[in-house]
């Protein structure tokens, strides 16, 4: 699978920071990091965005039977009349956030499956961390279209600047009607410790099919 390279950048970036962007003698702040998981720490959290239970009244939703890379704790979890999703968790006071959400496919005339990807996942970002998105990357992924049955597009970029940035990682795919994205929103630091385990983890997820449709 072809590496991501918004974290690549923004280790450059945090490197010139460090180097010279604060020659106040100022302390940095920097947030609180996630608490991360080993196949020792089973996450147990209710409600979760990477939890298995299925919805009842939902067409079909991405899960995984992989743990959880962090302990998290789930912030939002909303289901809506057209049979859409959204659930969010979150780490270490907005260090990490996981986000499982299923929308109405809304390809626009002459869009490609890459701009479309692209414009969806950046819509993702938006409330949550705004500023014009930067160092962007997308392309469809075969190793995972193949895993998963569908065509995946990853796409990846930055918003914010220096020790503040969040690096968002986001995963779609879609059928004819519902399109499904699983996002990750990383501070710095937690982005480049969990980059590869980040893709181990898209390679587990599968759309499951939900009861009663």
């Amino acid at each position: 699978m072809k590496k991501l390279l918004c974290c690549a950048s923004l280790l450059l970036a945090l490197c010139l920071t460090a180097c010279g962007g604060n020659t106040g003698g100022e302390k940095v702040e920097t947030p609180d990091q996630p608490q991360i998981l080993t196949p020792d720490e089973p996450q147990t959290t209710t409600g979760s965005a990477q939890e298995q239970t299925p919805l009842t009244n939902n067409t079909q939703m991405l899960v995984t039977d992989a743990q959880p890379l962090v302990v998290m704790e789930s912030v939002k979890r909303e289901r809506y009349d057209n049979d859409t999703y959204y659930y969010m968790d979150l780490a270490g006071e907005n260090s990490f956030r996981c986000i499982n959400s299923c929308y109405l496919t809304s390809i626009r005339e002459g869009e490609t499956e890459e701009e479309y990807a692209q414009r969806r996942a950046i819509g993702l970002s938006v409330t949550l961390s705004p500023g014009n998105p930067y160092n962007l990357t997308v392309g469809k992924s075969d190793e995972l279209s193949e895993k998963l049955g569908h065509p995946v597009y990853l796409v990846s970029f930055l918003t914010g600047s220096d020790l503040n940035a969040t690096c968002w990682t986001v995963y779609l795919t879609r059928t004819e009607h519902y399109s499904y994205q699983y996002a990750f929103a990383a501070s710095s630091q937690t982005s480049l410790q969990l980059e590869d385990k980040m893709m181990e983890y898209f390679g587990t997820l599968k759309l499951d099919a939900m009861p009663g449709r």
